[in-house]
């Protein structure tokens, strides 16, 4: 029988393998302090995920802002729209073109635009208090904070007088709305306007 000799350089000793196998485990266990929402961190627990559908202009300006933000996860982005020439910021806009003032969804950062329309003006003093941003005030009311400027509560009028005005423009008489039926007492045309008819399967 033809006999081996074992290379002791290469063989491995119980306490080699012990401390080889200890540290293993540990590189095994060690994970990024975010997963456990260590100092300054959030924890995927605590994260909101977003999708942002139909985006547009206003959808895409708030992503901007979000995807900085530790509360919050950005879990998909879909704008429908793949020509946004139609979009009044991105398009040629004859009314906007002449020079008028521009803000963000809340009124802040208010600009006159063309640009050098808002070089040469002069800003006045700031006197009133600033507003919380929105992203920050959605976050807040997410987590069991203070309701947002725009919660439902508080836009759900202004959203009315907005449908309640298109369907006035399609109508040649004055119309009386009676809030708490919600419907007009004066034009069963205009009251037909108040609902659209679903197409089948997908009744409310």
């Amino acid at each position: 029988m033809e006999s081996r000799e074992t290379d002791s350089s290469n063989t491995l000793g119980r306490r080699e393998f012990l401390a080889a196998a200890s540290a293993t485990a540990v590189s095994l266990n060690l994970v990024p302090s975010h997963m456990l929402g260590g100092a300054g961190r959030v924890p995927p627990s605590g994260k909101i995920n977003v999708a942002y559908i139909g985006a547009g202009t206003q959808g895409i300006r708030q992503l901007m802002e979000a995807l900085p933000k530790d509360d919050l996860k950005i879990v998909a982005v879909c704008d429908p729209n793949t020509d946004s020439t139609d979009y009044v910021e991105w398009g040629r806009n004859e009314i906007r073109d002449k020079g008028k003032i521009l803000c963000d969804f809340m009124g802040d950062n208010p600009r006159l635009i063309p640009q050098r329309k808002m070089q040469a003006f002069p800003k006045p003093p700031e006197t009133l208090p600033r507003p919380t941003e929105e992203l920050d005030q959605w976050i807040r009311a997410c987590k069991g904070g203070q309701p947002s400027d725009a919660s439902f509560e508080t836009v759900y009028p202004f959203a009315e007088t907005i449908c309640l005005g298109n369907i006035a423009l399609r109508m040649e008489k004055k119309l009386a709305w009676d809030t708490e039926r919600m419907q007009f007492t004066n034009s069963p045309e205009a009251n037909k306007l108040l609902r659209r008819e679903y197409r089948k399967d997908w009744e409310l």
